[in-house]
């Protein structure tokens, strides 16, 4: 079953009216994470680049790390089918 599959049965076929914003987003954050994703912003923050900067050593580094994520995050995924086990 893939990952659109499981997220429309539980906007569909689920008790969707029944639950809180809050509930929606933990589910459907739950199933992405299941099929091994994650959502992270589009810009990294201060910790993040804090984080990539040790592995650099280079204080002028740390636009390069910014511009690494950056190019990570925008990057096209190869896999199209979001398989869920």
């Amino acid at each position: 079953m893939t990952l659109t599959d499981k997220l429309t049965l539980l906007f569909c076929h689920g008790s969707i009216d029944e639950m809180s914003p809050e509930q929606i987003t933990a589910a459907v954050l739950s199933e992405i994470e299941n099929a091994g994703y994650v959502v992270v912003p589009k810009e990294p923050t201060e910790a993040m680049l804090e984080a990539g900067f040790v592995h650099t050593g280079d204080p002028c580094w740390l636009e390069d790390v910014a511009k690494a994520y950056r190019a990570m995050v925008s990057a096209p995924q190869t896999k199209t089918d979001w398989r869920v086990a």
